[in-house]
């Protein structure tokens, strides 16, 4: 399972975003590749408080389903609903410029890498996570959506 505080893991992730075009359509799913890439950066504004969700944990999300995901568990495609906060449909950031997007999101990524482990968020279904778990999910998450566009 991936780690985007890995250093090969972060670069593999950055080498699939660089390899992403503007026109990329989707595998499966309802978002479009600029939309993609404000709700990964999104999420990771959630890790580190820059986005506020309500609490939507239950037991079963903070103890097994949580475990599962950060054992590399894969979400099935196109069957998971986003959460309104960072879902560009709804709440979440609308893309504007796909190259200003893109080098959003790898800001992003490299902020929450620099972030300091004890101001990490709860997540808002998992629960409370340390900023080693935030940052398999993030990877996760990322590898989705990434696959999600063929890259």
């Amino acid at each position: 399972m991936g780690q985007i505080l890995n250093k090969k893991d972060f670069e593999e992730i950055k080498t699939r975003i660089a390899d992403l075009k503007r026109d990329d359509l989707p595998l499966w799913g309802k978002m479009n590749v600029g939309e993609m890439l404000c709700h990964t950066a999104d999420q990771i504004k959630l890790a580190t408080g820059e986005i506020k969700a309500d609490d939507r944990s239950k037991f079963m999300t903070r103890t097994v389903l949580k475990r599962l995901i950060l054992m590399g568990m894969k979400a099935p495609k196109g069957k998971v609903e986003t959460m309104p906060e960072v879902n560009p449909h709804l709440q979440g950031s609308k893309p504007v410029n796909f190259d200003s997007d893109r080098d959003y999101l790898l800001r992003k990524i490299q902020e929450f890498i620099g972030f300091d482990a004890k101001n990490v968020q709860a997540h808002p279904t998992f629960g409370k996570l340390s900023k080693d778990q935030w940052g398999k999910l993030i990877y996760t998450h990322l590898d989705h959506h990434l696959s999600q566009f063929g890259s």
